[in-house]
């Protein structure tokens, strides 16, 4: 079998396998009640990325999925809630300084930190279950090492916004790719762009 079709294989085989992820994503988000089922079923859909790409090998998806949705779903909850509570806390400052009419010196300046704390709330978020899901750690654990992530590697985190809004177009100009896609596609390039990263981590297990 020449390169050509292997290649053609190998992409078909991914595009399949990213179909049915977010098909599974969606099903336990849902199965879930979203409340949840989304944190819970996001982890597991990086698990079983994460080891399709590091093993590059064909697993049972539903199973493989199944597993690692009981395994994260205590930590993978609270690891979102976390997060949602910061986010929440986060918007309403960014919506009371928009109210300001006048602004000082003062106000310019918490300003400009807001946006810096949105800027690295968003890729800690971002990284934050990859995180779990390649360290197995705790919720404080992954939080520390995410940001940690995200300050220590600007130009990582800028080529990840860069991929993303590439993504964000493609979406916009092709629907159709997010309701097949989706999730799945932007987690496949996140893990692609920060898994050698991760790999070069070292990081203590918590419980």
């Amino acid at each position: 079998m020449n390169r050509l079709a292997e290649g053609y294989i190998k992409v078909g085989t991914w595009g399949l396998n990213l179909f049915l992820l977010n098909l599974l994503w969606i099903i336990f988000s849902a199965g879930g009640l979203l409340v949840a089922g989304v944190f819970p079923a996001t982890a597991a859909l990086i698990a079983v990325l994460r080891n399709l790409i590091i093993r590059q090998e064909d697993t049972a998806l539903f199973k493989e999925f199944w597993c690692q949705f009981r395994r994260y779903f205590v930590k993978a909850n609270l690891l979102g809630y976390v997060l949602t509570a910061g986010g929440v806390v986060l918007y309403i400052d960014f919506r009371i300084m928009q109210h300001i009419v006048t602004m000082s010196i003062f106000h310019i300046f918490l300003l400009s930190f807001l946006y810096i704390l949105i800027f690295f709330y968003v890729f800690t978020a971002f990284y934050a279950f990859p995180v779990l899901v390649h360290y197995h750690t705790g919720v404080f654990g992954c939080l520390k090492y995410s940001l940690i992530m995200a300050a220590g590697k600007p130009l990582q985190s800028i080529s990840v916004a860069a991929a993303l809004l590439l993504l964000v177009w493609v979406f916009a100009k092709i629907p159709g790719l997010l309701a097949v896609f989706g999730i799945s596609l932007i987690f496949f390039v996140v893990l692609k762009m920060i898994i050698h990263s991760l790999g070069n981590t070292q990081v203590q297990k918590e419980s």
